[in-house]
């Protein structure tokens, strides 16, 4: 999988419109509000280059009007596993 962090700068009394927008995009994956400073957090993941560009093209246009700018922090390729069986471990105290 393929994988960006978007940070935008937003006004503080935009921060929840700009996350609702944001939670709605196809290929985002994780989206938050910072909180030392007036800023949306978003991975978006897709399984090619072309995708994931596509993807994150279309999330920030959503909120552009809205946000006061913005950062890409592109990620290294993560492998898929062939088993894609998760493991949880389980602690009781």
């Amino acid at each position: 999988m393929y994988r960006v962090y978007v940070l935008f700068d937003v006004k503080p009394d935009m921060l929840i419109k700009v996350l609702q927008v944001l939670v709605h995009k196809a290929g985002v994956i994780m989206a938050d509000i910072l909180a030392e400073q007036p800023a949306v957090l978003i991975v978006v993941q897709a399984r090619s280059r072309r995708k994931l560009a596509d993807l994150t093209i279309k999330a920030i246009a959503s909120v552009e009007n809205i946000t006061e700018g913005m950062q890409l922090m592109p990620t290294r390729y993560i492998p898929q596993p062939k088993n894609k069986k998760r493991v949880v471990t389980i602690y009781n105290n």
